[in-house]
Order: C-alpha cells, then sequence, then structure tokens
C-alpha cells in the first residue's frame, strides 16, 4: 500500500488538471451547439494537427452511449436524438495518440 503522502501527491496532481486535457488540446476542435437538441456538430479548429478518427460519447456514470466513425477533417454530424436529456462527455482520439483523448461536456436538452 502507498503511504499517505503519496495518496496526497496523487489528488494534487488529479485536481491540478480535472478535465484530463490542456485547454489546447480541448479547443482543438468545436462542438455546437452546446446545448444541443437532436443534433451536434464536430468540427476541427484551425489549429487542429490532424482530424479525429471516431467520436464516443459517454453518459456521466461513464456508459458508452454513442460511438461513430468521423469523415475527413471536416465538419461531422452527430446524431443526439435517441439520448435522453441530460449531459455527457464527448471524447476524440486521433491516429497519432490514441491514449491522449481530446474530451468535451455537452448538454443536451
Amino acid at each position: 500500500h502507498p503511504d499517505k503522502s503519496t495518496l496526497r501527491r496523487r489528488a494534487i496532481l488529479v485536481e491540478k488538471n480535472p478535465g484530463g486535457i490542456s485547454a489546447t488540446r480541448a479547443a482543438a476542435y468545436l462542438l455546437y451547439p452546446n446545448p444541443c437538441t437532436d443534433q451536434v456538430w464536430l468540427k476541427p479548429a484551425g489549429n487542429a494537427t490532424t482530424a479525429a478518427e471516431e467520436v464516443r460519447i459517454y453518459s456521466t456514470t461513464g456508459l458508452l452511449v454513442l460511438n461513430q466513425p468521423l469523415i475527413g477533417e471536416s465538419l461531422n454530424s452527430i446524431n443526439m436524438a435517441s439520448l435522453p436529456a441530460g449531459i455527457y462527455v464527448v471524447e476524440t482520439s486521433t491516429p497519432g495518440s490514441p491514449e491522449l483523448p481530446v474530451r468535451m461536456k455537452l448538454l443536451k436538452n
């Protein structure tokens, strides 16, 4: 078992970056409208170096509720009509860094 000082350091690291991503990486994508109703659009922003291959949407409990491939480096439509109103986490990953996904919060009305 780790000692209390190790656990304390780990907790501080988690609090330091609660979203798990840097602001620069999150700004690499535009997700709109947010809040949404039936459809949301995902687009690489001007500073994106590579386009994501797929988008995964998770409920606040961590359940994967939607997994969709993305087409090229253009605007992609994501159909949210079948999902109930609530807060979701939208996650994308790029071919070059699948271990570093970009996560964004999305509110569906």
